[in-house]
């Protein structure tokens, strides 16, 4: 048994306590993600140069599996944030240990900053109005980018892009291992970025996803609200190719 297997068995009457609340409120209480943080289990996949601890796989899955024991929900979570990072630093997309505000002036480092100094202060401003576009929570762009959750380092990985006007943007599966609220976030920043005239090209293992709606559809007749998103199967709003992930390009 792993030390983060065991500090997760250790907490876990304290998981199993909060079943019903996370069941009633759909999410699971601070405090609790507080007490899953501490065990050291959302650090385990991220690489030590950014860190965490670098481990095998096959520990971090037990450990997600020791915390779904206790709180299947808690187990769901832990998993979804946990293996996010993994996925992030292997791209090289967001540096963990600056700040949200760094990461966002990277890319704009060479037009609007000079060799002898670079003003913090459109940083500052750049920072806040993408987080605002992209809801990027909690609002604090001094924060380091990995005291944010797994869908708000998502959020700010595409911010960071989409500040360099780009013509052409490809996005590796933009929504994985997020939750729905970030997903469905996710989702309406690229069906606005299309809108602008940029082209963009997804390359996703799953085609079939919901394209975000424009507006809320009215409820059928003796049935409640309706979802936001729907499911468009057959195509996707213009200006964008979605790809399977893998496929092969053909040799004619």
């Amino acid at each position: 048994m792993t030390d983060v297997v065991q500090r997760v068995h250790d907490i876990g009457s304290d998981l199993e306590g909060i079943n019903t609340e996370a069941d009633e409120q759909r999410y699971l209480p601070e405090t609790a993600m507080k007490q899953l943080s501490d065990t050291g289990l959302f650090r385990l996949l991220q690489p030590k140069d950014f860190g965490g601890e670098e481990a095998h796989l096959c520990e971090f899955l037990e450990s997600v599996m020791a915390v779904g024991s206790h709180s299947p929900s808690a187990g769901w979570i832990s998993g979804v944030v946990g293996v996010h990072p993994l996925s992030l630093i292997h791209i090289y997309g967001l540096a963990f240990d600056l700040s949200l505000r760094d990461n966002l002036s990277l890319p704009m480092l060479g037009a609007k900053g000079r060799w002898w100094f670079v003003s913090k202060r459109w940083q500052q401003i750049n920072a806040e109005q993408a987080g605002e576009r992209f809801g990027i929570q909690p609002k604090d762009p001094n924060l380091l980018i990995r005291q944010f959750s797994g869908g708000n380092q998502q959020k700010a990985l595409m911010a960071k892009w989409l500040s360099v006007g780009p013509k052409l943007l490809i996005l590796h599966e933009p929504t994985q291992a997020v939750d729905v609220g970030a997903r469905q976030d996710i989702l309406r920043q690229i069906h606005s970025v299309a809108d602008t005239g940029v082209s963009i090209l997804l390359v996703l293992s799953l085609i079939h996803i919901s394209w975000p709606r424009s507006r809320p559809s009215r409820p059928a007749p003796g049935r409640g609200p309706t979802s936001m998103s729907s499911p468009r199967r057959h195509r996707t709003p213009s200006r964008w190719w979605a790809v399977p992930a893998g496929a092969r390009r053909s040799s004619s």
